[in-house]
C-alpha cells in the first residue's frame, strides 16, 4: 500500500551502498529512482555500465501503517541483466517481510568481463 516503506539497498563491488533513504547515487554511477507522485511507486536501482564484481541486493521493511491489519508485506523484485539487448536476462524474486527493521538478502549478481556478444 501507499503507507508501506521498504528500503532497497544495493552494495556495489566497491563496497559503496546505494539505497532509497540515504545514498541515492554512487561513485560508479549507480542510482536509486522511483516514480514520485504515484500511490505505490516502484523503486529502481539503475547502473548504465557495471564494473566487475558482485552486486548484493537487500530489502529492509521500514514501516507499514496497516501492518496490524495485513500482517505481512510481499515484495516482488525484478532483476535485469543486459537490459534492452537480445540476450536480456530477467529474474523475479518474491520476498515476504514480516517484522519492522527486518532486512532480507534478496540476490547477488556477479558481473565478470562483459561479453560483447551478450550486449548485442
Amino acid at each position: 500500500t501507499a503507507d508501506t516503506v521498504i528500503k532497497l539497498s544495493i552494495q556495489e563491488p566497491t563496497g559503496q551502498i546505494c539505497n532509497s533513504t540515504d545514498s541515492f547515487q554512487t561513485d560508479i554511477g549507480g542510482y536509486i529512482t522511483n516514480s514520485f507522485g504515484k500511490s505505490d511507486p516502484p523503486i529502481e536501482y539503475l547502473l548504465r555500465k557495471a564494473i566487475n564484481g558482485i552486486f548484493s541486493i537487500s530489502l529492509t521493511y521500514v514501516n507499514n501503517a496497516q501492518h496490524t491489519i495485513v500482517g505481512v508485506t510481499t515484495v516482488l523484485v525484478y532483476v535485469y541483466q543486459y537490459f534492452g539487448s537480445l540476450n536480456e536476462e530477467k529474474q523475479i524474486h518474491t520476498v515476504r517481510l514480516t517484522n519492522y527493521n527486518q532486512t532480507i538478502d534478496v540476490a547477488q549478481i556477479e558481473v565478470g568481463d562483459l561479453n560483447l556478444e551478450k550486449l548485442k
